[in-house]
């Protein structure tokens, strides 16, 4: 496995574990804050991404879009969770 995919996909995890600890939607400044990644469009940018992969549901809400966990995401965090024990 490539570097840069290994370093992709620790930041995925991380992004999709927050999601799925969540209470409720988030923000992506909210996504940002949590994880400690700055500049925030970065988190923003990938949660996008995600979306298109269907990991994460994006909808606006009060000007602002709002994302969290799809089923689909939660199965691809288990299996990142799988890979890091073994």
């Amino acid at each position: 496995m490539y570097r840069r995919t290994r370093v992709k996909n620790a930041r995925k995890r991380t992004i999709l574990a927050v999601l799925a600890r969540a209470a409720g939607p988030m923000s992506y400044a909210q996504v940002a804050g949590a994880v400690g990644i700055y500049p925030i469009r970065q988190v923003a940018r990938d949660l996008q991404r995600y979306t298109r992969f269907g990991y994460v549901r994006r909808w606006k809400a009060a000007r602002k879009f709002r994302y969290e966990i799809t089923g689909r995401g939660l199965e691809r965090l288990a299996y990142f969770v799988r890979e890091s024990v073994t």
